[in-house]
């Protein structure tokens, strides 16, 4: 019996431990993921901080006469997708000074998200990192540039764009690009069937632009969610624009969050191997003490008195009355005998 009671105790506690780390485990993989991503900025932020001065503004001047040149062309032809790379072309090769290819690094505040962007949007990088729209003006600001930076939604392993959706006008995000820090703010979102968002990312004459794209209502994504910003002047600068500072706190946080998550299901499970041996003691215990009553030729604890507990009592009562007759000890003998 209590051997079928420890295989019940041992199959609760497995439950338990599965229970929870299915319920932790993607808050687990969200804090590896966001660990990644920030070694990943903060090596390819080192590479561009290697740069001189003089092949930082070559970079950025060549990235700038991209986008004229991309605006020229959609002002004869409206903006049309591309797909998802440019592999092969001059775009690949712009604002990829690091070895990772990351063209820069988004950061909305409002949300706590913080991540690479990628060239292009090839499914094999947007597994954890957010994507440069090719065809779009690259995001280093100016005159006549619309941006668009997709990223997914309700991804388990990475949050990336989950919390777009509490985006709301007047939030500012920035985009870090060759040192710079830029600013934009939130004027307008919209949400549109998927395959009629072409018409919202085009260039507008005059304009500084950036949208934020991604699929939306979670689990159905049949339409697409575009959270449009403008640039907003001057660009922040000072103590809170230092990567340094963004990249070891989102670090710390991302740490404490997996080493919290991941003592839960170990926590769990020592628990409950710590009672099983606990129960498991007891029983052995429990079995030397029979078998030591049984060598001393004595009979079983259990066994010792098979009288009632109704004639224990009576015979208790009589005593303390002095009122026990030979025949109620008698009686008591033979019932114990029996």
């Amino acid at each position: 019996m209590k051997l079928k009671y420890n295989c019940i105790w041992v199959i609760f506690h497995l439950t338990v431990f599965l229970a929870v780390s299915l319920f932790v485990l993607p808050s687990l993989m969200e804090a590896v993921s966001a660990i990644w991503q920030t070694a990943l900025i903060g090596r390819s932020a080192q590479q561009v901080n290697a740069l001189s001065d003089a092949e930082r503004q070559q970079a950025m001047a060549d990235a700038v006469a991209y986008n004229v040149r991309l605006a020229k062309k959609q002002a004869e032809e409206p903006f049309v997708y591309q797909g998802l790379s440019g592999e092969g072309t001059e775009y690949d090769a712009l604002l990829s000074e690091g070895e990772d290819g990351i063209m820069a690094y988004l950061e909305i505040p409002d949300i706590d998200v913080y991540l690479p962007v990628c060239h292009g949007t090839e499914s094999s990088r947007l597994k954890y990192e957010a994507g440069h729209m090719y065809g779009t003006s690259l995001p280093v600001g100016g005159d006549s540039v619309h941006s668009v930076i997709a990223a997914h939604t309700g991804l388990p392993e990475a949050a990336l764009f989950t919390d777009l959706i509490r985006v709301e006008k007047g939030d500012e995000f920035y985009i870090h690009v060759l040192g710079e820090v830029h600013c934009y703010t939130v004027e307008k979102i919209l949400t549109v069937p998927q395959g009629t968002e072409s018409p919202y990312l085009g260039i507008e004459e005059g304009r500084d632009l950036v949208t934020l794209y991604t699929c939306t209502p979670y689990g159905i994504n049949d339409h697409r969610l575009l959270v449009k910003g403008v640039r907003t002047l001057p660009d922040r600068s000072g103590p809170e624009a230092s990567e340094g500072l963004l990249l070891k706190r989102k670090n710390m946080k991302a740490a404490a969050l997996a080493g919290g998550l991941g003592a839960l299901p170990l926590l769990s499970l020592l628990v409950g191997c710590l009672d099983l041996n606990r129960r498991i003691d007891r029983r052995r215990a429990a079995c030397r003490k029979d078998v030591s009553y049984k060598h001393q030729g004595h009979s079983l604890p259990h066994a010792e008195n098979s009288v009632s507990d109704g004639e224990k009592d009576r015979q208790r009562a009589l005593e303390k009355t002095g009122k026990v007759s030979m025949d109620d000890r008698k009686s008591a003998g033979r019932g114990a005998k029996g």
